[in-house]
């Protein structure tokens, strides 16, 4: 017995090691590889193939008779005063702070038809509980008294 010799390990421990690794990193990443390659394929092919935009006129109607006037504004304008009612202030008075939708259409159509001076005037904002609004030499007293 003591003629023989251990036999060399068949076994390499740094490379079990190191394929155990890689067998444990190894993952199916075809699928998200595939999926992302035909998204790839869609897109550069959507750029490439891009359809010619359409020339549309607003109101056919409207040009082939020439009632179009100076401006695409006009147009609008006019359109618009033939298709919906007349609001009045009055219409509008009792409903509080917001405004329906077709009040701001209104508004719209008188800036464009009348220029900037057909908004209305802001009011101010409401006093405060303190009675007078904070300006900026109150600001300055509250700040020099603390």
């Amino acid at each position: 017995m003591g003629g023989l010799k251990p036999a060399r390990a068949s076994l390499n421990r740094d490379q079990l090691m190191f394929q155990a690794g890689r067998a444990s990193a190894r993952r199916r990443n075809h699928l998200w590889q595939a999926v992302t390659c035909c998204l790839g394929i869609v897109l550069a092919v959507s750029i490439v193939y891009r359809p010619a935009p359409r020339a549309v006129e607003p109101y056919p109607s409207a040009v082939a008779s020439g009632r179009m006037g100076g401006s695409p504004a006009h147009a609008v304008q006019s359109a618009w005063a033939t298709s919906r009612p007349s609001y009045k202030r009055e219409d509008t008075a009792g409903r509080g702070y917001f405004a329906p939708v077709n009040d701001y259409v209104r508004m719209r159509g008188e800036v464009l038809r009348r220029g900037i001076d057909a908004l209305p005037t802001s009011h101010p904002a409401p006093a405060t509980d303190e009675g007078e609004p904070m300006t900026g030499e109150h600001l300055y007293e509250v700040m020099s008294s603390t």
